[in-house]
């Protein structure tokens, strides 16, 4: 977990790109249970997307997918 980062999902995949990831985002630790941690993972992809307005001025915007491919808690120890 990294509580002191923001967010950035630009950082995580560049325009063209598809890059796999899981965070963790949130736990539970306990000495009787272990530890468990709630899980996001799959792939990211990101496009960048023209449309031409009325005007001929073109708008750029970053489209981005993401494919979950588990989202859930896992028993870590």
């Amino acid at each position: 977990m990294q509580l002191g980062t923001p967010f950035d999902i630009g950082a995580l995949a560049k325009p063209g790109c598809a890059v796999d990831y899981k965070f963790t985002r949130a736990l539970i630790e306990t000495a009787e249970h272990g530890a468990h941690h709630f899980t996001s993972s799959g792939k990211i992809e990101t496009a960048e997307v023209i449309q031409e307005q009325p005007s001929g001025e073109k708008l750029t915007q970053i489209a981005i997918r993401d494919n979950r491919g588990f989202e859930g808690w896992e028993k870590i120890v």
